[in-house]
């Protein structure tokens, strides 16, 4: 999906989040506008961008269609510097900072639905895809998965459950056109075709491993931020994937690693996904004497 049709999207959703999550504060008597609504993306936002300042013009650009602004580059690095001291208040010290998903979690507690999950899927998408305007910046990416997986955290003890993976790879894959080849059948050294959210359900699944988990999602939001980038034309610094799994006989590692191949087929680094695996013998065993 090209940069152009990302931006229409994540502002058309915008307006779909603002209108649905206004409807219903109002049938829940909360008195919450859509200004306030679409005010609390805007200043995720200026966030953000306290730590990622790079690429100015770009996210200027971002910033004023999402939002409907026509500020100068200027004017919105004054606007978000005279409020940096409020904004980490805010999203640094609040257990869920954004009013959108409050409104989310009370309407999905009610009626069981997965509205909180639709929301926080919308709200990861605009952080990516603020952060994949500039050079890539550790300490915003930090800042951006921190809030993120303790939102997510969040959600999940209101809620019970929470089974949206931190990312969507949905303005990632681009779509199949039908000059494509069609999907051969799956060899021996093939995984089947299976879905990035069926794959990270499978890790939320696993009992413990709860470090595990917020490093793969991490992962995923690293590399979503990457591709988004590349696709711009801005430059990547060299990363290796490579991964080492440490510890005691049955702990998981090998059960991670299989679903972790899947993880890295669905976002384009594999190309099949397979993963093969051999012991000690299968590596040295024509070597030792």
């Amino acid at each position: 999906m090209s940069t152009e049709q990302i931006m229409f999207d994540l502002k058309k959703k915008l307006g779909t989040v603002v209108s649905g999550l206004t409807q219903i504060a109002g049938g829940l008597g909360l008195n919450v506008d859509a200004e306030t609504i679409k005010m609390d993306i805007n200043q995720f936002c200026c966030y953000l961008m306290c730590f990622e300042q790079s690429e100015m013009p770009l996210k200027t650009g971002f910033y004023n269609f999402m939002f409907d602004e026509n500020l100068t580059q200027d004017a919105l690095l004054g606007r978000i510097n005279s409020n940096t001291d409020l904004l980490v208040k805010r999203y640094e010290g609040m257990e869920n900072p954004f009013i959108s998903m409050t409104i989310a979690i009370a309407s999905d507690q009610i009626k069981r639905g997965i509205l909180s999950e639709l929301t926080f899927e919308f709200i990861s998408q605009v952080g990516t895809t603020l952060l994949a305007c500039g050079d890539f910046n550790k300490s915003a990416f930090l800042k951006y998965s921190e809030i993120t997986s303790r939102v997510r955290k969040y959600a999940e003890q209101q809620l019970g459950t929470f089974s949206l993976p931190l990312c969507s790879t949905q303005s990632m894959t681009p779509p199949k056109t039908e000059t494509e080849p069609q999907e051969k059948p799956p060899t021996t050294d093939e995984r089947p075709k299976v879905s990035l959210e069926d794959t990270l359900a499978k890790l939320e699944g696993l009992v413990g491993l709860n470090s595990v988990k917020k490093d793969v999602n991490g992962l995923i939001n690293l590399l979503k931020i990457r591709e988004m980038r590349k696709s711009r034309g801005l430059s990547n610094d060299d990363m290796s994937l490579h991964l080492v799994f440490s510890g005691n006989p049955g702990t998981g590692k090998t059960t991670v690693a299989r679903i972790l191949a899947g993880i890295y087929c669905e976002l384009g680094v594999l190309s099949q996904g397979q993963l093969i695996e051999v012991d000690r013998v299968g590596l040295v065993g024509g070597y030792v004497g």
